[in-house]
C-alpha cells in the first residue's frame, strides 16, 4: 500500500467555539481553560483545532465548575450548521432514520476518535452505537459532550422537543446525581448496563420529515460533503487502521502487520496512535466488539465460531475478553441485543 501522509487529529472549530461561547456566558476566566493565549488567537480564526488539547479544555471546564452537567449544558449554542457543508447536508436530510445514518457515515468530520455505526432493531427501532478506541479517564468528558451533541443535533433538526429519545450507556462512573440531572438537562431516557453506548429512537418517529427538510439543499451538499469525507479518512490513522484490520482479516491481525500494511514502522505507527490518546490494542478491541455486534444483528448466534473469526483460540478466552470490554458476557449481551 502506499505510504498515506497521516497527520495529528485535528476536529472542527465548531467544537473550540461551542467551549468559548460557554465560558464567555459563564464568565469563565479565559486562562483557567486556554492557557495558551497564542493558541487561543489562532483557534480563533482556524477551521480546525488540536484534538487532545481539546480535551484537556473540557477537563479544565469540570474542574473549574466542579460539574459534570457543564458537558451537557455547553452543547447549548452548537448545531449541525456549525460544521458547514456536512451540516448543512444532515440539517437538510428528509427524516430521522436518514439523519441517524449520515451522522454514523460521516462522524469522522467532526472529529474525535470514535467511531459510530447505525443499526435498526428486529422490532425497528433506530440505534447509533457509540464506540470509542480509548480507555483512558480523559474520553470520560469527550464521551459525555459527543453525547450531548448528537442529542443536540437530533433535537434540532426534528424540531420537537419532546421527542422520545433514549442514550443507553455502557457504565455510568460520576454519580446518580449526575445522572438525574443529564435526564433533566436532556429530557432523554438515560440508563446504563448495556453491551454497547447507543442512542435509540422509536420506530413510529424514523419517518417524521425533519424541521428543514429541503430535497435539493440535501443532494447538493452531500457530493461535496462525500470529498471532504473522503480526504479525512486518507490521512486519518484511526479510520485507516480501520481499513487495514477489515483487509488483512481479524484472526491475522497485529501492530506490526498493520504498521507495514501502512507502510511505516511499527514503532512510527505506535506513536501516531498514542498522540491520539489511544493504541492498537485498543482500537482492536473496538474492532472486534463491532463485529461482534454486527454478527448479532444478522442472527448468528454461535459464539464459538464467532471467537474463531474474531482470532481467539476458544470460546473461553474470547468470553473473558468480551466480558472486559463490556462488562458482561457474550452470552449476556446476545440475550440483550434481541430483546
Amino acid at each position: 500500500m502506499a505510504d498515506p501522509t497521516v497527520h495529528g487529529m485535528a476536529i472542527n472549530s465548531a467544537w473550540f467555539e461551542m467551549l468559548d461561547d460557554f465560558v464567555k456566558a459563564h464568565n469563565i476566566p479565559l486562562d483557567r481553560i486556554f492557557t495558551d493565549p497564542q493558541q487561543y488567537q489562532h483557534w480563533k480564526q482556524a477551521s480546525s483545532v488540536d484534538y487532545s488539547e481539546f480535551k484537556q479544555s473540557l477537563r479544565r471546564i469540570v474542574e473549574y465548575r466542579k460539574d459534570y452537567a457543564s458537558l451537557f449544558l455547553a452543547v447549548e449554542s452548537l448545531n449541525p450548521l456549525s460544521f458547514g457543508t456536512v451540516g448543512v447536508m444532515l440539517a437538510s436530510a428528509p427524516d430521522l432514520r436518514t439523519l441517524m445514518k449520515l451522522m454514523s457515515e460521516f462522524q469522522v468530520l467532526f472529529g474525535g476518535s470514535f467511531n459510530t455505526v447505525y443499526r435498526e432493531t428486529p422490532f425497528g427501532e433506530g440505534e447509533m452505537w457509540l464506540i470509542e478506541q480509548s480507555d483512558q479517564d480523559l474520553h470520560l468528558e469527550l464521551m459525555t459532550v459527543y453525547g450531548a451533541a448528537l442529542l443536540k443535533f437530533i433535537r434540532v433538526c426534528s424540531g420537537d422537543p419532546t421527542l422520545s429519545v433514549h442514550f443507553k450507556m455502557l457504565a455510568w462512573h460520576i454519580g446518580e446525581e449526575h445522572l438525574k440531572r443529564f435526564k433533566q438537562i436532556t429530557g432523554c431516557e438515560m440508563d446504563y448496563g448495556h453491551s454497547m453506548r447507543r442512542i435509540v429512537i422509536k420506530k413510529e418517529n424514523l419517518y417524521k420529515p425533519l424541521k428543514f427538510a429541503n430535497a435539493s439543499l440535501h443532494e447538493a451538499t452531500k457530493k461535496r460533503a462525500y470529498e471532504e469525507l473522503q480526504l479525512n479518512v486518507s490521512t486519518n490513522i484511526i479510520a485507516l487502521t480501520y481499513k487495514a484490520l477489515y483487509e488483512i482479516g481479524l484472526t491475522d491481525s497485529n501492530q506490526e502487520a498493520v504498521a507495514q500494511y501502512l507502510n511505516m514502522s511499527s514503532r512510527s505507527y505506535s506513536r501516531k496512535l498514542k498522540q491520539l490518546d489511544t493504541s492498537f490494542s485498543e482500537v482492536l478491541k473496538q474492532v472486534r466488539l463491532e463485529f461482534v455486534l454486527k454478527e448479532f444483528d444478522s442472527n448468528k448466534d454461535n459464539l464459538t465460531e464467532i471467537a474463531y473469526q474474531l482470532g481467539f483460540s476458544d470460546l473461553s478466552a474470547f468470553s473473558h475478553a468480551f466480558k472486559r470490554w463490556t462488562g458482561i458476557s457474550p452470552k449476556q449481551a446476545l440475550k440483550q441485543h434481541h430483546n
